[in-house]
């Protein structure tokens, strides 16, 4: 059992409802887009900014499309170098965005210039690294936790005049890393497994490693979600 910041409360989702974006007046809004994507696996958020980068495998191929919020518009397209991208995120400057590309030789990174929206760098991990499901952008590193068994989150350097792989740490126990959050000031980073019941693990970035381990109750499986929110109390 690990004690969080007494400002912050961590939630975990243990659900497979997917909660879409609602609008300013609490209302579902559905809009149809200018491209066809039928598997959209990731949103990029990139806000304040007016955009939000949707990630869609179709066939082989991986696609992100460029959809503008104010206008609720696709406005760009960009087909990616490879296929069955699941994780994405991008850089606080809004300045990159990156999206991984499932392989059993290594996962692909792609590195996307918001700016120009081009391809304009990639690192393919070495090839444990094979699923990655989270992606966080942190400093100057690139988080991703793993689909793996055992669990694990690699690190790559992110940053611009930098794209290389860095190291990983393997978790000690659990597989499947499905969700990942850090807090505000960047110290610590929580993942959760797809465990029965799931492992919640609080990783200190200064030094990337374990810091505490917390398993959840019997029947709290697979922590899909996790969320630090201000506490009410």
């Amino acid at each position: 059992m690990f004690a969080i910041n007494s400002q912050l409360i961590l939630l975990v989702c243990i659900c497979t409802i997917w909660i879409s974006i609602s609008t300013a007046n609490f209302t579902a809004e559905t809009t149809n887009l200018a491209f066809s994507y039928d598997n959209v696996h990731v949103a990029v958020n990139v806000m304040p900014e007016r955009f939000v980068y949707l990630a869609s495998n179709t066939g082989s191929r991986s696609y992100v499309m460029k959809y503008d919020v104010t206008a609720e518009l696709g406005v760009g397209r960009l087909e990616l170098p490879a296929g069955n991208t699941y994780a994405g995120a991008a850089d606080p400057t809004n300045t990159y965005a990156y999206f991984t590309a499932d392989s059993g030789n290594g996962a692909l990174v792609t590195r996307v210039c918001l700016s120009t929206f081009t391809v304009c760098g990639s690192v393919t991990l070495p090839p444990q690294f094979t699923q990655p499901r989270t992606a966080s952008v942190i400093g100057d590193y690139l988080l991703l936790g793993m689909h793996t068994s055992p669990a694990s989150v690699a690190r790559v350097k992110a940053t611009a005049t930098e794209f290389a792989f860095q190291d990983s740490l393997i978790l000690p126990s659990g597989t499947f890393v499905i969700s990942a959050t850090a807090d505000p000031d960047s110290s610590f980073y929580y993942v959760g497994t797809s465990d029965s019941p799931a492992k919640i693990y609080r990783i200190d970035l200064t030094g990337f490693t374990i810091n505490d381990t917390m398993t959840l109750q019997s029947g709290e499986d697979e922590a899909t979600t996790l969320q630090l929110v201000a506490s009410m109390f």
